[in-house]
């Protein structure tokens, strides 16, 4: 990961500020294969104690959903806004 990538990396909890509150938004986690073209739509969070708690979405791949429900790790700080 460069240094650049470093600096935009944040928990899916973070974006919700980033956002301005819009939700859905799109994520996918540092370290995934981006030719995949893989990502989590974010349709709900459950927040218990800023910056932390639980994030709901579909999981997207190469264009089409593939699955769907809790988004493990969502607090960790591994994930990229997608345009």
């Amino acid at each position: 990961m460069s240094e650049d990538e470093a600096h935009h990396l944040h928990s899916i909890f973070e974006f919700l500020a980033l956002n301005g509150e819009d939700i859905p938004f799109k994520v996918f986690r540092s370290g995934w294969n981006r030719k995949n073209d893989q990502y989590y739509l974010v349709e709900k969070l459950e927040i218990r104690k800023w910056p932390y708690g639980t994030a709901w979405g579909t999981y997207f791949r190469n264009g089409e959903p593939v699955g769907g429900g809790k988004i493990a790790g969502a607090g960790t700080y591994r994930w990229q806004h997608v345009p």
